[in-house]
């Protein structure tokens, strides 16, 4: 890797800790950089492969536009072109919050088939007089969460067991505790499989998905979004075999990792 002088001058980053990723040109320039917002970690999920980029300049004069190019570990380019950074407000597809407010912003979407490791961004302004300056560098980690474990479950609740209302259907309410390092988004499906008596037949309805949605009427979940997953079972007045049911449950997610098994039993009689 490149070895870079780091400069010590003042400025203010997007948090509540000065941020030592990032080399700046010293405030001597034309260009001066006041503010790098680009993360220092970005974690891959399916819900957001979008890294935004950010960098705040003091003042707008002589400049034409503000671009980018994307480094990987291996010093291969991401960027065929420049990656240019606008200030115009358009936060869905850029992710600039305000315009004209000397931040210019984009998204760059970082592909799972890229590597893990520490890349390196270079900011550079395009002047009014055609000439192009350098202004910033800044390196952020990027983890492409293939290595990142599969989710947890845990605190499952079932009952251990049913009896079957002969005149009418039978409710219960199946819920599960699901974790995952990467957050809750990257978890795909939690579901268990049931397996019939006497002989431990799988059941047609397999697998049978639990749900963290909040819709409490159909699912039985109270709250969406708080990671536990639920589902009403319904049992109808006849029909249903007596004996011991086996249920194992699981959650997967987006890289298809399965999480530990836990095998409940229910005596439905």
């Amino acid at each position: 890797m490149k070895k870079y002088i780091l400069i010590f001058i003042p400025f203010i980053f997007w948090g509540c800790q000065k941020d030592f990723n990032s080399v700046l040109q010293p405030e001597t320039g034309q260009y001066i950089v006041s503010d790098i917002g680009t993360a220092n970690i970005f974690l891959y999920t399916h819900t957001d492969s979008l890294l935004t980029i950010s960098i705040k300049l003091k003042n707008k004069s002589n400049i034409s536009s503000v671009t980018c190019n994307i480094t990987a570990p291996d010093n291969t380019a991401l960027n065929d072109a420049p990656v240019i950074l606008y200030d115009n407000g358009n936060i869905s597809d850029n992710g600039d919050s305000l315009a004209d407010d000397n931040i210019y912003s984009n998204k760059f979407p970082m592909s799972q088939s890229l590597i893990d490791g520490s890349y390196e961004i270079s900011y550079f302004v395009n002047g009014s007089d055609g000439s192009t300056t350098e202004i910033a560098k800044h390196f952020f980690t990027y983890d492409n969460a293939l290595n990142t474990p599969p989710p947890v479950i845990s605190d499952l609740s079932a009952p251990d067991t049913i009896s079957i209302d002969p005149q009418s259907t039978t409710f219960i309410l199946v819920t599960l505790k699901v974790q995952d390092n990467a957050g809750l988004s990257d978890v795909k499906q939690v579901f268990f499989n049931s397996f019939i008596p006497p002989n431990g037949t799988a059941s047609s309805s397999n697998p049978v998905v639990m749900f963290d949605d909040g819709n409490e009427t159909v699912d039985g979940d109270a709250v969406s979004g708080d990671g536990i997953y639920s589902r009403v079972i319904a049992l109808p007045s006849s029909g249903v075999p007596k004996g011991i049911f086996r249920w194992e449950f699981q959650a997967m997610n987006y890289n298809n990792k399965l999480s530990n098994k836990i095998t409940h039993y229910v005596f439905v009689k």
